[in-house]
């Protein structure tokens, strides 16, 4: 079982492998529940996936998200190194990342609703999403 954004629109999807049989995908097609951000980590002090990196994502409201860069969760498979973090109704977030090179980022006002390219140590760019 692995769990990832296979069509990168914001509702995570899940692939299922059995051992006898066909993969399966399991394509969310589920109705937008409230906004997201998805963030594509870079280490470069750190390991390059940036995985065990922690993500501390605020909303405008004052809510606070906390995710751990992680492929891990089933025998045999990895998911989505990317972060995924569901933020409700906030149109803007401010991110900050905990690298485990003891390294932190902090990146201000990111609208949602799209994935960001964050690389340790590289603040200046956060305006570049994709």
């Amino acid at each position: 079982l692995a769990i990832g954004d296979y069509d990168n629109d914001g509702r995570l999807d899940v692939l299922i492998v059995d051992a006898e049989g066909a993969p399966l995908l399991l394509h969310n097609e589920t109705p937008s529940a409230g906004n997201w951000v998805q963030c594509r980590l870079q280490g470069t002090k750190s390991n390059r996936d940036g995985l065990g990196a922690l993500v501390w994502v605020r909303t405008e409201e004052g809510k606070r998200y906390l995710r751990l860069c992680q492929t891990d969760g089933s025998y045999m498979s990895a998911s989505d190194k990317r972060v995924h973090c569901g933020v409700g109704s906030a149109k803007v977030v401010d991110i900050e990342v905990r690298w485990p090179s003891g390294q932190v980022d902090a990146y201000r006002q990111i609208p949602t609703n799209r994935i960001v390219s964050l690389t340790e140590g590289n603040i200046r760019k956060k305006e570049k999403l994709s």
